[in-house]
């Protein structure tokens, strides 16, 4: 409303698209989806045709290229042109038991611990949801939105230790045993 008759004369809207770093290329300023591996940011690209860009963190600092790293969330937001304008680098993640998956049209609840979180649809159209009841490390955009998961499977596992020695009359015998 900038000439006071009541009606709005500009609406300014801002929306992200959602990176989940597999690499950065520092030198080449590029940034790889974990997702799509066409899906780049070139920020080279931005600053050879003229545009401005800035990296910040979520609380609005600015960061180097240099400070993104493997498995964090970079939300771009683009001119109408498709340049880049801005990306905000999250490295926050959820860790915890997947209680329960609440699956919607467009977008999906999980419950991670005792928090909600809501799954971006751009996650979900081409990929599976984690089992409820796995371990999970979700990987967390500036909005505190679920962007993806981190695939890196830890398993705990057992077993047994087990000594053995030859004794004197030249016999295997066994010393106590440990689980583990």
């Amino acid at each position: 409303n900038n000439d006071n008759d009541s009606d709005i004369d500009i609406v300014n809207i801002l929306s992200y698209d959602n990176y989940v770093v597999s690499s950065v290329n520092v030198k080449a300023e590029a940034i790889y989806d974990m997702y799509d591996e066409k899906k780049t940011i070139d920020y080279s690209k931005a600053e050879n045709a003229g545009y401005s860009w800035i990296i910040t963190d979520a609380d609005g600092n600015l960061m180097n290229f240099s400070d993104v790293k493997e498995k964090d969330v970079v939300s771009v937001a683009k001119s109408a042109d498709g340049e880049i304008l801005r990306g905000v680098v999250n490295t926050e993640k959820a860790v915890g038991t997947l209680v329960s998956v609440s699956d919607f049209s467009d977008d999906a609840k999980v419950v991670i611990g005792n928090v909600e979180y809501l799954v971006h649809a751009s996650y979900l159209r081409n990929n599976a949801l984690p089992q409820v009841g796995s371990t999970v490390t979700a990987l967390l955009d500036f909005e505190g939105k679920i962007a993806g998961f981190d695939k890196t499977v830890t398993t705990a596992g057992y077993g047994y230790f087990i000594k053995q020695y030859e004794n004197e009359d030249g016999l295997l015998e066994q010393l106590p045993s440990w689980n583990f």
